[in-house]
Order: structure tokens, then sequence, then C-alpha cells
């Protein structure tokens, strides 16, 4: 049998300020921010968690583990808010008032915690890179996984994420926080008039699903790279660029061609572009991007301009 986790949840009246989750046998302190203030996030040295809707599509749901070596959290943070627009929340790690964090200990909690968090079942890794540093002690190590890893995954319990462990990933499309939608459960949430946006989440509100009420659902995806391209959403011998430098040539097929190879998903394009070690995932039509208006878009926000301008393509691709 497991042992219980007392985890205190403190809420501010101020809903600019952060949710605190005091864990008593924790040296560590632990606070959640909302999206919309996460810049207020305090601290220098510690490790964060940046958390996407929960569940979306089979339960799954999105994170990224960072650290902050130099800088301040705030600052992090508001380069997320900049380049990833995916996430709602942050779960800020920070040493308690009478402890420390030094950047080799950040910088190991932050693999620590990627691969605590890849092993559940339905959590879908966002990271470009597999984070890690082994220059701590081994003392230290055991200190920082005892001390923060069971603690973490209490609170993410708390928060409603699926916790089911099993090394077979689901690879998810990530749910925009502007997209996705929440079904309200009746015995719980108040009652909303149709399309009132839900201020609680910052999400839109949607009719539940016939027979299941009360789940959380996202809109499913059924565009394809060969219906953008006959739309013209793509362009046939367009080049997409990826993180690095890396680059794959649409066919107009619908594959895509990376390092000579012909792909026939953008996952495989990013898998061939990105030889990742095993168990690694990411959300590849994120991943992947095309220049449009004297900047680039992913072909994720692509796909959905073209499935909300043709509807009736669904199936036909």
């Amino acid at each position: 049998m497991s042992d219980d986790i007392d985890v205190q949840v403190i809420v501010p009246d101020d809903a600019k300020m952060a949710i605190e989750l005091r864990v008593p046998e924790s040296a560590y302190r632990f606070v959640l921010l909302e999206r919309a203030f996460a810049a207020n996030t305090e601290g220098t040295l510690g490790t964060y968690i940046l958390l996407g809707p929960a569940p979306g599509e089979n339960g799954a749901w999105t994170f990224y583990v960072g650290k902050v070596g130099t800088g301040t959290v705030a600052q992090r943070i508001a380069s997320h808010l900049r380049d990833k627009s995916w996430w709602n929340r942050v779960l800020v790690i920070l040493p308690g008032w009478n402890d420390t964090f030094t950047s080799a200990s950040a910088g190991y909690l932050e693999g620590a915690l990627y691969q605590h968090l890849s092993d559940f079942r339905f959590a879908v890794a966002l990271n470009n890179n597999t984070p890690a540093d082994d220059t701590p002690t081994d003392r230290e190590k055991s200190r920082l996984r005892r001390s923060v890893l069971p603690n973490v995954t209490a609170i993410l319990r708390l928060l409603g994420y699926d916790l089911t462990r099993g090394r077979a990933q689901v690879r998810a499309e990530i749910p925009d926080p502007v997209s996705a939608a929440l079904t309200a459960e009746p015995d719980r949430l108040p009652a909303r008039r149709e399309n009132e946006p839900d201020h609680r989440t910052n999400l839109p509100t949607s009719r539940p699903s016939p027979g299941a009420p009360g789940l959380h659902v996202r809109r499913t995806h059924w565009g394809t790279i060969s219906g953008m391209v006959a739309r013209g959403y793509l362009h046939d011998g367009e080049t997409l660029q990826g993180p690095g430098g890396t680059q794959a040539k649409v066919v107009s097929n619908g594959n895509l061609i990376v390092n000579g190879q012909s792909c026939s998903s953008p996952h495989r394009a990013w898998a061939v572009a990105t030889n990742p070690p095993p168990g690694k995932t990411q959300n590849a039509w994120l991943w992947w991007r095309a220049a449009r208006d004297g900047g680039t878009k992913t072909i994720h926000e692509l796909r959905g301009t073209y499935e909300a301008a043709h509807p009736d393509d669904e199936g036909s691709f």
C-alpha cells in the first residue's frame, strides 16, 4: 500500500497570484500559475513544468520540463509565452525557505522529472531534446528524487491528469488553448449558456458528446498534407522548417522528403530528421513550420484553417 501524501492547497483571493501547493514533508515549494499570469512567477534557480489542458483525446495530456540555470524563472516563462501556444498552466518547483538550488541540481531535477512524467502512458512530452545533468552526487540525486517526484505525482493527480503508468505513450494531437473544448459536469460546475466563455479555464465551452457526460473533449483533426496541398494551404515543392535548420520538402501526394527519404507523415519526417532516442515523442504538426506572411506558421495552424474552410473534405484525402 502506497503512502498518502498530505498536500495543502493555498488559493489567494487575487487570481494573478500563484496557487501554492504545500507538502509539509518536502523541502521544496510547488506553485501553480495560469498562463495569463505566469510571467509573475517568482524565483531565480528552479525547475518548472508547462502543462497542457487535461485531459485531451484518449486522456492524453502534454508537458514540457525546463530549468532555470541563469536569470529568473519569470524570464524563462516569458520566453515560453512567446514561442509555445499550447500550454495553459505552469507548475514551478522552487527550493524551500531553508534550502537552495544549484544549476546542477536544477538540471538533474529537470531530467528526472522528464523521465518520471514520460512513464505515464497518456503523457506526451514536448521537449525537443531529452534533458539530463549527471553532475550532482548520488546522495543529492536521491534527495531530489525523493523530495520532488512523488509530490509532483500527487499534485498532478489532484489537478486531474491521467497518471496511468505504461511505456507505450499515445501520440495525441495537442489541443491549443484557443481551440480545445471543455464540457462542464452539471453536478460540479455552475450552468452556463451555450458558447458563453468559461473564465475559470480560459477554454470555450461545448456540448457533451452523446453518452459521455462530464468528459473533457477536444476537436479531432482530420486534415492531411495531401488535402492541404490540393486546397493551396501547402504547396508542392515547398520547404518546411524545423528547429536547428532541419528541412522537409512537401510533395503533392502528401509525403514529406527529409534527407532524401520519403516520409508518409509529419511524425515520420520528424523522426528521420532528429533520430530521437527510444520513448521520445513529439507532436510533429507543431514542430514543422511553413513560411507565411513574413513569418512562419506551424502546419498545425495551417491545418486548422484548412479544416474550418473546407469541412466537406473530411475523408476525401
